[in-house]
């Protein structure tokens, strides 16, 4: 009896959906911005003395399980989008994409989109090139846009 080996295409759609780890380092980040965003209060906050958790007055352990939910989607998703940017040939076009809908996801940064998307996107631009070949002009200000954002995203969640 022989083994069948299972088609390349289905090895390939597995294979998207298996973490990225650039992107779970900005998942990683994105749940600790989120988190004290919702529950910690800081001096840098109008009315708040110094640091405290307050978890009742973010929500409650329902506002932390829709935090966590959409961290965990986005994760997966965006994922999965790096995953096929690596393999795509303008690498630092997509990467570019990546960071502009981080930067623009600010506006929604309580999501953890911020941290998630620019993480893929540096990820990306960081990702060792078959050629050894330099990182272009997108893939700079990809990486630099990327880095503007986890900085917004990090203030905004301790002075937001």
């Amino acid at each position: 009896m022989s083994a069948i080996d299972t088609p390349t295409r289905s090895r390939d759609r597995r294979g998207l959906l298996q973490p990225d780890p650039a992107t779970a380092a900005g998942a990683a980040l994105a749940l600790v911005c989120t988190v004290t965003g919702q529950f910690v209060q800081t001096p840098l906050r109008p009315g708040d003395d110094g640091w405290s958790v307050d978890v009742s007055g973010g929500g409650g352990f329902a506002g932390l399980a829709v935090l966590v939910g959409f961290v965990l989607v986005a994760a997966v998703v965006v994922s999965a989008f790096a995953r096929a940017g690596r393999a795509a040939r303008h690498r630092d076009r997509r990467a570019l994409g990546l960071a502009v809908a981080g930067a623009a996801s600010v506006f929604v940064f309580w999501t953890g989109l911020p941290a998630i998307l620019a993480a893929a996107a540096a990820g990306l631009v960081l990702t060792p090139r078959p050629g050894g070949g330099l990182t272009t002009p997108a893939g700079v200000v990809a990486l630099t846009l990327a880095a503007l954002t986890v900085f917004s995203a990090g203030y905004l969640a301790v002075a937001g």
